[in-house]
């Protein structure tokens, strides 16, 4: 396995929306399956339009979106808390990366650092990843951070014009704190 780059997450709005523009482009082909947002018409304005959003949903304390950075401020992908509902301490998780790192150790060091953030920072019970049936790699790193399955859900995505089924994975903080004392 070829040696992964130190990461930190950082607010999206606050990394270089070219860096990020850059890992987006740089990975059509393997994020496009995945990402609904990624069109073909996907531009550079459309990054910082999604940079810009994430400001104002962050203040409003409705999404927490980050940068996965490397030390040299290039830009891995982006992972964050969506869908957060405050009376219940919930929220849904999402990430990507960019493909030239796949595979590297990035996005596990990734969800793990949100998933920290989620906990201690953000105060959250919950956090759920709903993950296409299909998508094997996503499925492999929802079960190795210790994310339980918890059910199949039926027709839940939309992507290739069709509706997809999902699973439901859930990390809790009881047990999010206790796999991190061991």
């Amino acid at each position: 396995m070829i040696k992964s780059p130190r990461i930190s997450l950082q607010p999206v709005e606050q990394v270089s929306s070219a860096s990020a523009y850059d890992a987006v482009m740089s990975s059509r082909h393997g994020l496009a399956p995945w990402m609904h947002w990624l069109t073909s018409a996907y531009s550079l304005r459309d990054q910082q339009a999604f940079q810009a959003r994430c400001a104002v949903l962050r203040g409003a304390g409705l999404e927490f979106n980050y940068g996965i950075v490397t030390p040299g401020g290039q830009v891995l992908g982006v992972c964050g808390l969506h869908r957060i509902d405050v009376l219940h301490a919930t929220a849904e998780a999402g990430y990507w990366v960019r493909m030239d790192h796949w595979r590297r150790g990035v996005a596990r060091r990734a969800l793990t650092q949100l998933l920290d953030k989620a906990f201690r920072e953000h105060v959250l019970s919950r956090v759920e990843l709903i993950i296409d049936c299909d998508n094997t790699a996503s499925i492999g790193l929802a079960e190795a951070i210790g994310a339980c399955r918890e059910a199949r859900l039926q027709q839940r995505l939309f992507r290739d014009d069709a509706r997809h089924d999902a699973w439901l994975y859930a990390v809790t903080r009881s047990r999010w704190s206790a796999s991190r004392t061991r």
